[in-house]
């Protein structure tokens, strides 16, 4: 049983880090490759989306480093079970950045299938899935829905339990 936690727990830490120091960087080398010139200055809002985000861990973990380097961000939280959207934003409002104070949030209790339902036209600088393939009715239909709504140069993060991931050959890179 201990070693069954204590994989838990190294899986977790390693996206708790990944999610903190590497994919911040990541993605905002991405964003600022996407700015036209002269924008530098005054950059689009960054748009953000979790898909079955849970009580927010690594969402807020992301969207605190990004906050601190971009003055405008919107997140959209896709989220079917409403206590783990109110368990996300109460980790918001006790987190001690205020960072996360200057981003705006949408909420939707939704499936991302019900979200799909919904032609939204906003493009994604950054999407973020953890854990959440196995929910998905067609995981194929699903990916290729996240693509279509990924900005130019956006990041795409999809985080699986060990031996669910697969290769999807022909999404374009």
């Amino acid at each position: 049983m201990y070693e069954s936690y204590q994989t838990l727990t190294d899986r977790f830490e390693k996206v708790h880090m990944y999610c903190s120091e590497t994919f911040p960087d990541i993605v905002m080398g991405n964003f600022k490759r996407s700015q036209q010139p002269g924008e530098t200055e005054n950059p689009e809002v960054f748009r953000h989306f979790g898909i079955g985000s849970g009580s927010g861990d690594f969402d807020v973990l992301i969207l605190t480093k990004l906050a601190e380097r971009l003055p405008r961000i919107e997140a959209t939280i896709t989220e079917p079970s409403g206590e783990m959207l109110a368990n996300f934003k109460s980790a918001i409002s006790e987190s001690e950045s205020d960072a996360l104070q200057k981003v705006k949030f949408t909420w939707n209790r939704a499936t991302i299938e019900d979200y799909m339902k919904t032609p939204q036209g906003t493009k994604f600088h950054c999407i973020f899935l953890c854990g959440v393939l196995a929910y998905f009715k067609d995981v194929d239909q699903v990916l290729q829905y996240l693509y279509s709504i990924l900005a130019d140069n956006g990041t795409i993060l999809i985080v699986t339990e060990a031996g669910t991931s697969r290769i999807l050959s022909q999404v374009p890179r």
